[in-house]
């Protein structure tokens, strides 16, 4: 897969309440980048523990759960 993820909602396909909010996107390279994601329901609390993963666990995260995107 190897592309980094927009900033904004993905939602799970299969079925599964999962939605989660890219918050940033950090690194130069397609190999390798770290993403910010937080619930979406925490998406306003300032208070909310965002969560770091790197590229590999983001698209395992991705084909796990068939999250795709639906905008900012």
């Amino acid at each position: 897969m190897n592309s980094k993820p927009k900033v904004g909602l993905y939602v799970s396909s299969k079925g599964r309440s999962l939605n989660l909010r890219v918050e940033g996107v950090y690194g130069d390279s397609a190999d390798f980048f770290l993403v910010e994601v937080v619930g979406e329901d925490e998406k306003d609390d300032p208070l909310a523990i965002a969560q770091v993963l790197d590229n590999q666990e983001w698209e395992q995260l991705v084909k796990d759960d068939g999250l795709k995107y639906v905008g900012e």
